[in-house]
């Protein structure tokens, strides 16, 4: 579910919505909420591409790996 292989396609991995959230963070600190609003207005306008299930697991995932940081705020940024 990580990364995409053969049963798992690349839009529905962690890896890809991971950089599609990393991609709306740049230089900004954004609270949880403030990034899921941001993340549903671009890329859920149409079809739901990016569940909040998604977006919390890949949360985990980038805090685990030192993508993002989280400070005493709540704010995440790079």
């Amino acid at each position: 579910m990580i990364l995409p292989n053969k049963y798992i396609a690349v839009q529905d991995c962690i890896f890809t919505s991971s950089a599609m959230i990393l991609n709306l963070i740049k230089d900004k600190s954004l609270t949880t909420d403030k990034l899921w609003g941001t993340c549903d207005k671009k890329y859920n306008q149409n079809e739901q591409v990016l569940s909040y299930d998604k977006f919390i697991i890949s949360l985990t995932f980038m805090y685990s790996c030192a993508m993002i940081k989280i400070d005493e705020k709540g704010e995440i940024s790079k």
